[in-house]
């Protein structure tokens, strides 16, 4: 809600500001300007939202959360396939983009199409969700938004820096934490729950690059 009142007083702009010089070509939307002060409140409640978020602390292992890009597609936009720029931000202080997110502003029964297109295979993934829910996806799939047809989609789109740059090891530690967090409530003092903590821990020290 705070999101969306706040974004209903920014000012808007060409979604082309920030697109890579490949993805301006297909990108049609409308952006919070980087010169309205309105959007850094929006913008830093969304990454301590994602910061708190268990899921995402299990499986992306943020290390760093970009400011994200608040998003209007109203009807006749759509982003085209692309893929994300791998180094984000200032030359001097780049962000490696290793997982995507969207965070869904508006609620599905607002506009029709908009779907976010994840290409896997055998077939892409196509992902609408309510307002207050988000996906995140590896940064390197191609990945698009459909045409709306209806109404007003309403997202907020970040990128994050993982501790762990492999998404294989990423999926272990992942795996490992559900595993340990399991053997933590069954067997507290067992030692085949230390041993758990302890391979997670190690693999989590041995494979960080931050």
């Amino acid at each position: 809600k705070t999101c969306r009142e706040a974004a209903a007083l920014a000012d808007f702009v060409d979604g082309g500001e920030t697109a890579g010089p490949r993805a301006t070509r297909v990108k049609q939307n409308r952006q919070i300007s980087k010169s309205d002060n309105a959007r850094r409140p929006v913008q830093e409640l969304i990454v301590a939202a994602l910061y708190r978020h268990p899921e995402i602390a299990r499986i992306a292992l943020p290390h760093r959360i970009r400011p994200p890009v608040i998003s209007r597609y109203s009807s006749g936009h759509s982003y085209g396939r692309h893929v994300d720029e791998a180094l984000m931000g200032p030359r001097d202080n780049r962000t490696r983009s290793d997982l995507s997110c969207t965070v869904f502003l508006s609620d599905i029964s607002e506009y029709a199409g908009g779907e976010l297109l994840i290409e896997l295979a055998p077939e892409p993934a196509r992902i609408k969700l309510p307002s207050g829910h988000a996906v995140i996806y590896p940064s390197t799939f191609l990945h698009s938004v459909t045409e709306v047809t209806e109404g007003e989609r309403l997202v907020a789109a970040t990128w994050i820096q993982s501790h762990i740059r492999d998404q294989e090891r990423r999926k272990i530690l992942a795996d490992l934490a559900i595993i340990r967090s399991r053997l933590g409530k069954l067997d507290p003092e067992g030692l085949e729950t230390d041993l758990t903590f302890q391979v997670r821990a190690n693999l989590l020290r041995m494979w960080s690059e931050n």
